[in-house]
């Protein structure tokens, strides 16, 4: 669907549709909030979150009388800013600070990491949700790479999976449960007992590498294609007989030197969060070592597939 404007229309047809289904059968933002996995995947992504909201729980519980950033429409996601332990599920849409009188809502700014370790329960889904992310990433561009950049030789490629009808499919399984297993298979050396605690601790660490990776996926084509959008709208509304399409079509190919620096950042924030998880949770040297390795590899294939 990345490559396939009808399919993409097909999809967003879809999830329009089950939104304003469910909308109407449940109420409003149940869709997001439960059934879709966009809004399951931007709520992973909240948590290494650089900007978070929160509340001055002195003033609510003591100069608050009226709620009003919950009364009348309230919070869509049904969250309460004094109350909410995490903001995993909140979407930024400042109503609650609009409607506070005392100012008691604001927009603070944290270091990434931070959203992490102040959270009190580590989720076994979330974990491998991360690093499941990671793989789709490489499912989705390893393939058409290795296709494109003759990686392969000549009589290999030949005989290879990639001319076989329905081999796309195949080989995007396979990435991702491959790199699944591997990834598994390193927390188990920490021992069958703690495998669980391990690869739910370690597997968080995924996350910023998870984040840059789809941000660079979609970055990308805007690098790619961003320069046809001003001309396009202007053809549109039928302005292209008076305005030069070079006026309006930015050259944005300097942008690409953007995209291995965005990767190396996130990947650092990554060995970083598995660093300070390894050691405060007494995680085993060889199973650090072994995912940093799995870290600095995936790196590696991030800046050649994007």
């Amino acid at each position: 669907m990345f490559s396939h404007a009808r399919a993409t229309g097909w999809l967003l047809l879809a999830i329009l549709a089950g939104a304003v289904v469910s909308g109407f059968l449940f109420g409003k933002r149940i869709w997001c909030q439960y059934i879709c996995p966009l809004g399951k995947l931007i709520g992973q992504y909240a948590t290494i979150s650089s900007v978070v909201l929160r509340s001055n729980s002195n003033v609510c519980l003591s100069q608050c009388q009226t709620h009003d950033c919950i009364k009348d429409a309230g919070c869509p996601m049904d969250l309460h800013p004094s109350a909410s332990k995490t903001t995993n599920e909140c979407i930024l849409c400042l109503s609650c600070a609009r409607n506070c009188p005392h100012k008691a809502v604001r927009l603070d700014a944290r270091f990434p990491w931070q959203g992490l370790f102040t959270q009190r329960n580590w989720e076994f889904s979330r974990a491998f949700f991360a690093i499941l992310l990671v793989a789709l990433i490489l499912a989705v561009k390893l393939p058409a790479w290795i296709a494109t950049n003759d990686f392969l030789p000549h009589r290999v490629r030949n005989l290879s999976l990639f001319d076989i009808p329905g081999s796309n499919l195949l080989i995007f399984a396979a990435i991702i449960i491959g790199y699944f297993v591997l990834v598994s298979v390193v927390s188990l050396l920490s021992n069958a007992k703690d495998f669980k605690k391990s690869f739910v601790y370690t597997g968080y660490a995924y996350l910023p590498l998870a984040f840059v990776g789809w941000f660079n996926i979609y970055f990308r084509e805007f690098v790619d294609h961003g320069h046809e959008i001003l001309p396009l709208a202007a053809s549109i509304v039928g302005l292209s007989e008076y305005i030069r399409m070079s006026w309006v079509t930015p050259n944005l190919a300097t942008l690409k030197g953007l995209i291995p620096i965005i990767t190396l950042v996130g990947a650092t924030i990554s060995l970083f969060m598995l660093a300070k998880i390894v050691e405060d949770f007494s995680i085993r040297r060889v199973v650090h070592r072994l995912h940093q390795l799995i870290m600095a590899c995936t790196t590696l294939l991030f800046l050649f597939i994007m």
